[in-house]
């Protein structure tokens, strides 16, 4: 139940004593990486099933594996428990949504009141439908940091639209609102639009809870990802320049591609004034003016910054290669 948590059957009853300072003895395996054990103990009326517990939540689909090489535990008889490596553990864990992420709505965890069917919607799938004043649906989810995130919900209506608040379920099964949002009329149970909000998370595992308030729609699935404030596709987390105007086309940094004339740049050849003497340049001058950066390879390397003009003097007689591009972004060539 807490996710971080799996049990060893054994064969024999243990004698519990023997568990106590044995964490040490024990290495969980998650997808491959070591993960500490940090308790071990008898579950709860059950002598011969040994608890461990990781300071690592543990997923539905994690690979996990523990190896013991210790000596310290023994069954009631004395008898040692033999030491074991990648012992399989049978992972059974309901499925958990990791956010940022998109949520399948038909892969609740539980819900009331709904039903699933077919969809023509892009990527295929089933969706939600029959939705009524009441009816709910709970997923859990796994947040991965504590920050507003934009929520997405993909729908379709034929005439009636309606409502939906977005929850979280607390351990007590009262409900802490998020958001509320309305539901369009699309012009068809299969005519999908996407409607758009906000929330805010905080980082762990929460029951998250979609209640339908007013109904007459279908739900195909519900992104919840890193905001985007300036709306050039490029989340907010990864974005390098935050304010780029509307409409202009970006990298995948976030940062305007400039577009330059094809005349933008001037490059002049000076060759060696004698054999040998290695004062040839190569001279580079822009139209417009803009953070550039010239790199240059061949009988001889060199970077230089420049925002009008540059040049690579002391060249030896030799071919070369001059790349121009916006000094924030390499990999953008001019």
């Amino acid at each position: 139940d807490d996710e971080t948590s799996l049990e060893i059957i054994v064969n024999q009853p243990v004698l519990a004593e023997t568990l106590n300072g044995t964490a040490q003895e024990f290495t969980v395996w998650i997808n491959g990486i070591a993960k500490a054990v940090t308790e071990v103990g008898l579950k709860n009326g059950k002598e011969r099933t040994i608890m461990l517990s990781t300071a690592d939540l543990i997923t539905n689909n994690d690979e996990v594996k523990v190896s013991y090489d210790g000596s310290s535990i023994t069954n009631t008889n004395g008898v040692k428990l033999n030491t074991f490596n990648d012992l399989e553990i049978f992972n059974d864990l309901p499925e958990r949504f990791l956010i940022p992420g998109l949520i399948e709505v038909e892969r609740f965890y539980q819900m009331s009141g709904l039903q699933t069917e077919a969809t023509t919607d892009a990527g295929g799938g089933e969706n939600i439908g029959y939705t009524d004043p009441g009816d709910y649906a709970d997923y859990l989810i796994s947040v991965d940091e504590t920050q507003n995130y934009d929520l997405k919900v993909r729908v379709a209506s034929e005439s009636q639209g309606g409502k939906i608040g977005i929850y979280l379920l607390l351990e007590d099964q009262t409900e802490t609102s998020l958001l509320t949002l309305d539901i369009p009329v699309t012009g068809g149970w299969q005519t999908w639009e996407n409607v758009t909000g906000t929330v805010n998370l905080s980082e762990g595992s929460h029951v998250l809870r979609m209640r339908v308030l007013e109904g007459g729609f279908n739900m195909n699935w519900i992104e919840i990802s890193f905001p985007d404030s300036d709306n050039d596709g490029v989340t907010d987390d990864i974005d390098v320049c935050p304010n780029t105007a509307n409409g202009v086309e970006v990298n995948d940094k976030g940062c305007e591609i400039p577009n330059f004339p094809s005349n933008n740049f001037t490059i002049k050849v000076e060759s060696e004034t004698c054999n040998k003497s290695n004062n040839g340049r190569i001279s580079i001058s822009a139209l417009t003016t803009y953070n550039y950066t010239a790199n240059l390879s061949g009988q001889s390397e060199g970077t230089n910054l420049f925002t009008e003009t540059t040049v690579f003097s002391d060249l030896e007689a030799g071919s070369y290669q001059v790349c121009l591009y916006p000094e924030d972004d390499p990999a953008q060539e001019i």
